[in-house]
């Protein structure tokens, strides 16, 4: 068993078994692999991808193949910022759903920090 899929041309996850033909289509489709970003607020952002590699780490179940993150943007500094986020998901419907959910909690975070800090 593989731990290394690329998206097929429908956007299905396929693994591969080969290192080679999974780096090379890596390094070719990085748009391919966006399932979405955005900036909250001008100080965020949050992406989510495909990351081409189960993250499920040879534990039983479905391959873990997307993950959203949250980033400082811009060059935004905080103080005391514990902005840390990130969120991993089997499906790409998983995916939208939790990067909808990351948005909320960035608009959150930011109106904490906010009150905190005015």
């Amino acid at each position: 068993m593989t731990d290394l899929y690329i998206l097929d041309d429908l956007g299905r996850p396929m693994a591969v078994d080969d290192p080679i033909v999974w780096g090379a289509w890596l390094d070719s489709h990085h748009a391919d692999r966006i399932v979405a970003q955005d900036v909250v607020e001008d100080r965020l952002f949050v992406s989510t991808v495909f990351l081409g590699l189960d993250h499920n780490f040879s534990a039983k179940g479905p391959p873990i193949l997307y993950e959203t993150m949250m980033f400082l943007h811009d060059g935004w500094k905080p103080t005391d910022w514990d902005g840390e986020y990130q969120m991993r998901y089997r499906t790409r419907a998983e995916a939208e759903k939790g990067h909808r959910a990351a948005l909320g909690v960035a608009h959150r975070r930011l109106q904490e920090y906010d009150r905190r800090h005015t």
